[in-house]
């Protein structure tokens, strides 16, 4: 089996992908133009995107995908209809972020409940009142 895995915006050294190299041989990518995609995928049997579109036009090129994992939770980018005209299976990564979203909407419901944004200028008015206050201090 050959995998191709897009990394862009997913491997930033704290992800391993070895587990990937257990199943065939893999082949890493970032982002590239269109065209240099589909030459990296024509003899793969497999690919892993991250914000790449999966087209008609890319599966028609790329005859031998059979499989399409998304890194996100959403499909926005993988046309579903023609890989279901082209026999392949389509899977996202469902419920990767639930709980770092729950704690930013909690973290952004306690900002605004205890005004703390409105707190943003303290830091400089301080350092501003008390530089003044050495300057009067020392030429007053």
């Amino acid at each position: 089996m050959k995998i191709a895995i897009n990394t862009s915006g997913v491997d930033y050294g704290d992800m391993g992908f070895s587990e990937f190299e257990k199943l065939g041989e893999v082949v890493y990518f970032k982002n590239v133009p269109r065209g240099e995609l589909f030459e990296i995928a024509k003899d793969c049997d497999a690919i892993i995107i991250n914000k790449v579109i999966i087209d008609e036009e890319f599966l028609s090129r790329c005859p031998k995908i059979k499989y399409v994992g998304v890194f996100a939770t959403g499909y926005n980018v993988v046309d579903l209809d023609a890989c279901r005209a082209h026999g392949v299976v389509v899977c996202n990564a469902p419920d990767y972020s639930t709980h770092a979203v729950c704690q930013h909407v909690f973290g952004l419901l306690l900002n605004f409940y205890g005004r703390i944004g409105d707190l943003r200028w303290v830091p400089k008015t301080v350092v501003f009142l008390v530089f003044c206050g050495v300057f009067v201090a020392d030429f007053g």
